[in-house]
C-alpha cells in the first residue's frame, strides 16, 4: 500500500482523505467498486503522518437507477464517523465536514438540489460529533 510506503519511508508531512459515506454506500459513491478493508487500512494509516486530517464532502448521493440523487442522511454521516472511529481507534481526530454546492456540480442530474442550509449543517455536524468529538463545519 502506498500510505505504508510513505510512511516507512518518511515521505509524508502531512495526509488529508476524503472519507465518502459510510461502507455500504462507499462503492455507490465513488463510483467505483472499493475494498472496504483498503478504506479502513487508510483511515489506520493517515494519524501517523506528522498532520492529518479526515473530510467527508455531503455530497448527494443515487442508490439506485433511475432514482432522485439525494444528500447523505445524518445517519449515513454518523455511520461515517463511526468507521473513522472504528478504523482509527480515536474519537479525537481533526474531522471536517464540507458542504457541497450542486451550482458548481459537472453533474447535472444534481444541480436541481438545493444548497444544505447552515442549520443542516449543524445537525450532521451533531450527529458526526457522537464518533468524532472535534468534527466541525468547513468554512
Amino acid at each position: 500500500m502506498v500510505l505504508e510506503r510513505l510512511l516507512r519511508q518518511g515521505l509524508g508531512d502531512m495526509a488529508i482523505m476524503s472519507v465518502k459515506g459510510p461502507l455500504v454506500l462507499y462503492s455507490r459513491i465513488a463510483g467505483v467498486e472499493i475494498d472496504s478493508g483498503d478504506i479502513r487500512k487508510s483511515i489506520e494509516l493517515i494519524p501517523h503522518f506528522p498532520e492529518f486530517e479526515f473530510f467527508t464532502t455531503l455530497a448527494p448521493v443515487t442508490l439506485h437507477k433511475g432514482e432522485l440523487p439525494r444528500y447523505l442522511t445524518l445517519d449515513e454521516v454518523a455511520g461515517t464517523a463511526e468507521l473513522i472511529w472504528n478504523a482509527s481507534q480515536s474519537h479525537t481526530h481533526p474531522y471536517t465536514l464540507r458542504a457541497f454546492d450542486p451550482e458548481e456540480s459537472s453533474d447535472e442530474s444534481v444541480r436541481s438540489l438545493k444548497k444544505l442550509p447552515d442549520s443542516a449543517l449543524l445537525k450532521y455536524r451533531q450527529a458526526a460529533r457522537k464518533f468524532m468529538f472535534r468534527a466541525d463545519i468547513e468554512k
